[in-house]
């Protein structure tokens, strides 16, 4: 089965000017726009007559192939729907995601016992969801917007499970992304902890928060695209993330395995015929 992954580097959000209504003063809609942990915070929850709204508009119309809102709070049973327009005023709709749940259903409800608790959802366990950063995903078909409204039901959750009675979101992304087929001996990998060696081959390993890397090989591909990844990676100088997907068409597959990255290496090795291979190496951005 072919996986069509993503890499996008440029994130147009940035340019963007955000509506505050509905955020709160001490954590503002601007903090969506810096992955840095602090969140945004809404004033109220979001119920189904008041959803929390994430708007702003576009300086100019911008291709958007990919959108995400990294680092929430929403539950994986919550609603969100993102809304492009094609006008600055935001009364030409061009496109929706339609009002989608934060992950779909990822289990396979045929093999679980009658007495499972997820038999008639399909969903994660509450400890299993928590354990990962939770990401709302949309592919626009690269199309051209000046502004978006994304709407979010939910009252967000807190670490222990409780309601939150808000919605937080880290960082908002809206741009164009670069599709290719996955390879295969692409390596996701999740560190648990630091290992440190000392005197006398001694290894100290210190448990931490979980943080994932990636290596992606791209072998015998169109020279264009290598040279993208390559420029994508030195305007990112680390400094800047990129959001990694392993398959735009799989929720569960880019829930579990895909992140925001902080590229550490890439380059271009000259194949036979007109080819070109790559590796690209990432690293979860904390």
């Amino acid at each position: 089965m072919a996986h069509e992954a993503m890499i996008a580097g440029r994130n147009a959000a940035l340019t963007a000017t955000l509506d505050t209504a509905g955020w709160t003063a001490e954590a503002p809609v601007a903090l969506t726009l810096n992955p840095d942990g602090v969140r945004a915070w809404s004033t109220a929850p979001g119920g189904d007559d008041a959803p929390v709204v994430l708007g702003g508009v576009f300086p100019v119309a911008e291709v958007l192939s990919f959108a995400a809102l990294f680092g929430t709070n929403l539950y994986q049973a919550d609603e969100t729907e993102l809304v492009l327009y094609a006008d600055a005023d935001r009364t030409v709709e061009a496109w929706t995601s339609g009002r989608v749940p934060v992950l779909p259903p990822m289990l396979d409800t045929d093999s679980l016992a009658f007495e499972d608790p997820r038999k008639f959802d399909g969903r994660l366990d509450p400890d299993d969801y928590l354990a990962y950063p939770a990401n709302v995903l949309a592919f626009p078909p690269a199309i051209y917007a000046r502004g978006w409204r994304w709407r979010i039901w939910s009252a967000g959750i807190l670490p222990s499970g409780a309601t939150a009675g808000h919605v937080e979101v880290d960082h908002l992304w809206l741009g164009d992304g670069l599709f290719f087929d996955l390879q295969l001996d692409t390596d996701v990998l999740d560190n648990t902890g630091v290992t440190t060696r000392q005197d006398a081959g001694r290894e100290i390993v210190e448990p931490g928060e979980a943080q994932r890397t990636a290596t992606l090989p791209l072998d015998l591909i169109e020279p264009g695209m290598v040279d993208q990844v390559v420029a994508m990676v030195r305007r990112s100088k680390g400094l800047m993330p990129l959001a990694w997907l392993p398959d735009r068409d799989d929720p569960a597959l880019s829930f579990q395995y895909g992140f925001l990255a902080r590229a550490t290496q890439a380059g271009r090795r000259w194949s036979a015929s007109s080819w070109a291979s790559t590796s690209l190496t990432l690293q979860e951005w904390k």
